[in-house]
């Protein structure tokens, strides 16, 4: 329950890149940064090839 109430906004720690690959379905691709616990960056696409979604995951 207590872990619930707190609110952990920090922005310490190195940049983290998670993505969520899908090819060319109905699923979405996800990438999101962040740095400590928060948020830095959200971007979605749909069906794209797999080397696009390569270079916007390096660029």
């Amino acid at each position: 329950a207590q872990a619930m109430q707190r609110c952990i906004d920090s922005a310490e720690g190195g940049i983290v890149v998670g993505a969520d690959i899908a090819r060319f379905g109905d699923d979405l691709i996800t990438f999101y940064k962040r740095k400590g616990f928060k948020i830095i960056d959200h971007k979605t696409y749909q069906k794209q090839s797999l080397v696009k979604t390569a270079n916007d995951l390096m660029g």
